[in-house]
């Protein structure tokens, strides 16, 4: 569905991505990983049509940007960097207005899609009283609106407490499963690995492992807790059927738990007034390619 042959984008004489090949199937949630710097947000800009590549070529369904521009672009939905809005209209006004400028005004449409986003509560609310990850989830919700073949996302879950954080995960997963080809993005490598099919990692612009993860996603994960409290975050932890074991560190508390509950620890520490000081995978899995592929010393690049 999405292809990318040999791209190639140069800033000068500086070629910030440099030969870059992968595509996307219909169905497919691919994870775009590389440090700060390493060419991800330029590829997604070509993709988009945003930049113009010097070489190589990207297709949606076999058409290129330059070839049906039109065409094209009605099978993309993308959010990149921040999205931009007018602070006094509200949310829905802004999917009213899109539609209409596409010419497929449908209100039933709106509200489902703002439904999936989670803003159906807060539509007619202005934009300006919309906290960061609001504001987040309207930029997807713009992005998915005319139900692409193929959806750009670039850190779509900045500004996300845990909960969003976790139907973020849930929406890509029906995306991909009414066939929506999704690159996400993202320095959140555990999130990536819980969502993802495949990762595409690159360095310098090039691609460096494009590796399948789902298949051999793990069914136990070890996470490390740290609250303000530990001892009430033991206490309340150990109540919860799915963790399956916690053990006290000098660092926190380490949570052996199922992989598909890892969403719900954010979400019950906050719910029981519990201040969180981190929530991170102990080492494993994507991390540990991560590691293998950049050095310790990329990690900086993450942050």
């Amino acid at each position: 569905m999405l292809e990318i042959e040999s791209l190639v984008k140069r800033f000068g004489n500086t070629a910030v991505v440099d030969g870059i090949s992968f595509s996307a199937g219909a169905g497919e949630v691919v994870g775009f990983v590389g440090p700060n710097g390493a060419g991800k947000s330029t590829t997604m800009k070509v993709i988009c049509g945003l930049l113009k590549q010097n070489s190589g070529k990207v297709t949606i369904d076999g058409i290129a940007f330059s070839e049906d521009t039109q065409t094209y672009l009605s099978k993309l939905g993308a959010l990149i960097e921040s999205p931009a809005f007018y602070p006094g209209l509200n949310g829905r006004d802004h999917l009213a207005y899109l539609a209409r400028m596409r010419g497929r005004y449908m209100e039933g449409l709106i509200g489902s899609t703002l439904a999936r986003v989670g803003l159906d509560t807060d539509s007619n609310k202005p934009v300006k009283k919309y906290s960061t990850g609001m504001k987040q989830r309207l930029g997807i919700a713009m992005a998915i609106l005319h139900q692409p073949k193929v959806l750009i996302l670039d850190e779509p879950t900045n500004g996300l407490d845990p909960a969003a954080i976790v139907a973020m995960r849930d929406l890509l997963r029906q995306l991909a499963e009414c066939g929506t080809a999704v690159l996400v993005s993202s320095h959140l490598l555990f999130e990536i690995e819980r969502v993802c099919d495949r990762v595409v990692f690159i360095k310098s612009g090039r691609v460096i492992r494009d590796q399948k993860i789902r298949q051999d996603m793990p069914s136990v994960v070890r996470m490390l807790v740290r609250c303000s409290n530990p001892e009430a975050a033991q206490e309340t932890l150990g109540k919860q059927d799915f963790i399956l074991e916690i053990q006290p560190s000098e660092k926190g508390l380490v949570c052996t738990l199922s992989a598909q509950k890892v969403g719900h620890l954010g979400f019950i520490l906050v719910h029981s007034g519990l201040e969180i000081l981190e929530l991170s995978p102990v080492r494993g899995g994507l991390e540990d390619a991560y590691v293998s592929d950049y050095g310790t010393g990329m990690r900086e690049g993450l942050k």
